[in-house]
C-alpha cells in the first residue's frame, strides 16, 4: 500500500510487471456498488515508487528512476 485518497475511495499501490523487476503504479478504486476495480495508472519502462496524493486528491506525486 502507498496512499489513500483524501475521500478514501482510491488506494495507490505498486505492482511488479510479469517477468520484470520494475514496478508500475496502479490504483484500486471503490465503485458506487461497493466493489473495487484495479486500474493501471502508470506503466513505463522506469521503476516508479513512493506515490502520494495531494491534500485535495487531484494530483499524485511519485518517484521514478
Amino acid at each position: 500500500m502507498t496512499d489513500w485518497s483524501p475521500d478514501e475511495r482510491t488506494l495507490l499501490f505498486f505492482r511488479h510487471r510479469e517477468g520484470a523487476t520494475e514496478q508500475d503504479l496502479w490504483y484500486l478504486e471503490r465503485k458506487e456498488d461497493g466493489n473495487y476495480e484495479e486500474v493501471p495508472l502508470l506503466q513505463t519502462s522506469a521503476n516508479e515508487s513512493t506515490a502520494k496524493f495531494s491534500p485535495d486528491g487531484r494530483f499524485v506525486a511519485y518517484r521514478s528512476d
